[in-house]
């Protein structure tokens, strides 16, 4: 951002706002310091939660009346549990829309994404990348039209296995003392509380201080591989994937409560 003369400005979000930002907030951000652009993602990461569709077009709505240009993040969009997530480009033709093969598509290592935008941006977009970084190779963008183009039939039960799994981690978090988990409604993250674990101590004798401290201590002592709030700039929280194999999950949620139990 600094090559480009821009600096980012963060809104904070929380519970209290139900991990969403909301348009008042933006209003209010762009009153203290005008704001360029503002960046959204829904459903998210690492929350799993979304905007409604009630909400985005608020969001929309306040971006064009102040001129600022709205990002939207909607890597996750088809990752969805019972509910639907709405797109930018339903209320604004003014959105940047990004997305990725990655996620819905299970094209994890085909590293190729895409975006959507008037076409004076997407030109000067692809110029600058074309100058700063390589490209997709020809093998990835021939998987990428064959996923757009071919059957999804399998989504339907990649979605019943994520849905299961996001149950199961959830429960068992919210089944431990000190941890509070919530349900997301999309993606394939939990982003559960450990306010209530803090202060304790572990068996080797270090003071679970941060959520830093514990994830150190979950890896360190159960050989589980999470994440820290404190790398999204939202703590005490921290961060499980819940894309792989159910074995796995219950073999990590077994570790988890084990190392939380050791805790005094």
């Amino acid at each position: 951002l600094g090559a480009l003369g821009l600096e980012a400005v963060d809104i904070e979000i929380g519970p209290e706002t139900g991990w969403i930002l909301n348009a008042q907030q933006i209003a209010d951000a762009h009153a203290i310091r005008a704001l360029d652009g503002v960046l959204i993602a829904s459903p998210a990461n690492p929350t799993g939660t979304m905007v409604d569709r009630e909400q985005l077009g608020e969001i929309c709505d306040t971006c064009q009346r102040l001129g600022i240009r709205l990002i939207s993040d909607e890597i996750y969009h088809g990752l969805t549990y019972g509910k639907t997530a709405e797109s930018a480009l339903r209320f604004t033709n003014d959105a940047i829309v990004i997305n990725s093969f990655s996620k819905y598509y299970c094209m994890t290592g085909w590293r190729i994404g895409y975006a959507t935008g008037s076409q004076p941006l997407i030109k000067a977009m692809a110029k600058i990348q074309s100058q700063s970084t390589s490209n997709p190779n020809s093998i990835a963008q021939w998987a990428a039209v064959e996923a757009l183009s071919g059957p999804l039939d399998f989504m339907a039960e990649n979605l019943l296995h994520f849905s299961a799994r996001r149950t199961l981690v959830s429960d068992a978090l919210n089944s431990i003392k000190g941890i509070n988990c919530f349900l997301p409604e999309g993606a394939f993250y939990v982003y559960p509380n450990i306010a209530g674990l803090l202060g304790q101590t572990s068996p080797n004798g270090k003071t679970i201080e941060t959520d830093d401290d514990f994830v150190s201590y979950l890896l360190e002592s159960q050989g589980v591989a999470t994440v820290q709030g404190s790398a999204f700039g939202l703590s005490p929280h921290f961060r499980i994937s819940y894309a792989t194999g159910t074995d796995v999950l219950e073999d990590a949620m077994e570790r988890i409560t084990k190392a939380c139990a050791a805790l005094s």
